[in-house]
């Protein structure tokens, strides 16, 4: 393979720091919890919130401790029309589990990744916070048209700076480390706990065996996901969910719905141009946060969410299916 470009998953690629920038692809799913650091982060999202623009930059700290604990701390909100920035700041307080987990760019599945995407060095001498990094061009190739620069850490293989944009090359988001610390003080350091309780299943297994009532199982499925895992989740309510994730190599969808007969009595909205299911009861809201779709309702004696970087139709389709 000659010139500057490699495709993951497809020989050594240019060496990169004595690393080839393929096995550097292949660091990134175990970096962000295997690696002790801290660093200050930029962060964007330029996109509208049903149809309506919300531009945002803040800044945050987020400090690893290595053996998968973690703190995301947000500190101010630099532009954006935020009308209570303490709320705001709390909020992504409470979220930090799902930040560190799902927001920034991560490869989660190689299998799939090299199914789903293309991956060509851009730059194999980038810096960022300092450190020495290769920087990437990832473009998904199924499904929908969005592309990802990733910038990664020679030594550690974490993501310190990743864009994602739009088929039309506009920026939709964007994380960057602006200090990267290997030392990291943890006085006065809370590390995340978990506000909800979960269960890994096994998804090899049958789950109705083991979460004790037949299950939701969608069958058709946005474009180039599969299922990956399975879980019990117990909400601070007291409430029990079952929750599917689905990957692409790098983004997940989420489906996840309550045990029969726990659904709420009524929801609020439905379904633009419809319901999906069978009863006329069976209701559904859809509304989009830019790229990521998110559906939520009443279907027979469940409650739903699913939640993804895919169109309305392909996750309503994805409830509908599941439906006995």
């Amino acid at each position: 393979m000659s010139g500057a470009t490699s495709t993951a998953g497809a020989g050594t690629g240019p060496q990169a720091g004595g690393l080839g920038t393929t096995s550097l692809l292949v660091r990134i799913f175990g970096a962000p919890f295997k690696t002790t650091h801290a660093g200050t982060r930029r962060v964007e999202a330029n996109y509208d919130v049903n149809g309506v623009p919300s531009g945002l930059v803040y800044k945050e700290t987020v400090v690893t401790d290595g053996q998968g604990g973690f703190s995301i701390q947000p500190l101010q909100v630099i532009q954006g029309n935020v009308p209570d920035t303490p709320l705001f700041l709390l909020i992504q307080q409470m979220r930090e589990g799902f930040l560190f987990r799902y927001r920034d760019f991560l490869i989660r599945d190689m299998p799939l990744f090299r199914q789903n995407y293309r991956s060509q060095v851009l730059n194999n001498q980038a810096l960022i916070a300092g450190r020495p990094c290769v920087e990437y061009l990832v473009t998904k190739i199924i499904g929908s048209n969005r592309s990802y620069t990733v910038t990664v850490d020679q030594a550690t293989a974490l993501v310190l700076k990743y864009e994602e944009r739009d088929g039309q090359g506009n920026l939709l988001s964007l994380m960057e480390y602006e200090s990267f610390d290997t030392q990291p003080n943890f006085t006065g350091i809370t590390l995340h706990q978990p506000i909800n309780q979960e269960v890994t299943l096994d998804i090899g297994n049958d789950l109705k065996g083991q979460v004790g009532f037949a299950p939701l199982l969608p069958r058709v499925l946005p474009s180039g996901f599969e299922l990956r895992d399975a879980a019990n989740v117990t909400d601070q309510n007291g409430k029990t969910w079952l929750k599917l994730t689905y990957l692409d190599g790098v983004e997940p969808v989420f489906f996840m719905h309550t045990a029969p007969g726990t659904a709420l009595a009524s929801m609020v909205g439905q379904r633009p141009g419809g319901l999906i299911g069978n009863a006329p009861s069976d209701q559904v809201v859809v509304y989009n946060i830019g790229p990521t779709t998110v559906v939520q309702g009443k279907v027979g004696v469940y409650d739903v969410i699913a939640v993804g970087k895919v169109t309305d139709d392909e996750l309503l389709g994805l409830i509908d299916s599941s439906l006995p």
